[in-house]
């Protein structure tokens, strides 16, 4: 890392960071302005941000900062960092800041796509795609046991596969929603838990708010009263 990102990263993470209090985080934005009107400083800074693959070069709120000023100065990083990056957080704030840097506003054609290896876009394909692989993967052994406690043993963990539908739905770009309603479609294990964790969801919501969601994400119908 060059001497302009190493400099950059310490002010971001110190700005970013709350656990630094926000004295700290003024004083290192004011800081980090002063540099960045160097216009020198504020190109080389932007080349290296752009050629960043190390996802452990910054924490998750300098991560989050980063990629708000990349789409402020229509930076694109590398696609093999976002994706990683998206894998690894738990956070959605950080995973829609992730796919709203890396999808385009363009609508797509995937109404009769059902398979999320195949949606058009590669990104969003990856990232679905991982997260039904590794819940899919992720099956309990039914055990010695029978009747209900058998049954949910043998439910699917859709933890990922559900985070990576809520940051679709909360970037709302044509093309994520799009994405959502393929994942919704996608035959795997947890297809119908999934599709009971979206009606969930849009049955917490006004209903205006739950009639526009329906209108832009087609899902199987509700089941069990949801």
């Amino acid at each position: 890392m060059s001497t302009v990102l190493s400099l950059a990263r310490d002010f971001i993470e110190r700005l970013s960071n709350p656990v630094y209090g926000q004295a700290v985080n003024e004083d290192y934005g004011m800081r980090l302005a002063a540099l960045l009107r160097d216009e020198e400083f504020a190109r080389q800074l932007n080349e290296e941000v752009a050629q960043l693959d190390d996802p452990s070069a910054f924490t998750s709120f300098g991560w989050l900062w980063l990629m708000g000023w990349a789409r402020s100065k229509n930076l694109t990083l590398p696609a093999s960092l976002l994706i990683t990056l998206f894998d690894q957080s738990s956070s959605v704030f950080v995973r829609s800041a992730i796919l709203d840097l890396a999808v385009d506003a363009e609508p797509v054609e995937a109404t009769n796509i059902q398979d999320v290896r195949e949606f058009p876009d590669r990104f969003l394909a990856t990232v679905m795609a991982a997260a039904v692989e590794r819940d899919g993967a992720q099956g309990f052994a039914p055990g010695e046991r029978r009747g209900e406690l058998e049954r949910l043993e043998r439910l699917p963990a859709t933890t990922a596969a559900e985070a990576t539908l809520v940051s679709l739905l909360q970037i709302a770009k044509p093309k994520t929603l799009s994405a959502a309603s393929v994942l919704l479609r996608h035959k795997w294990k947890g297809e119908a838990e999934l599709n009971v964790f979206f009606w969930t969801l849009a049955n917490a919501l006004d209903d205006e708010t739950r009639r526009e969601w329906l209108a832009r994400v087609s899902a199987q119908g509700p089941k069990n009263g949801l």
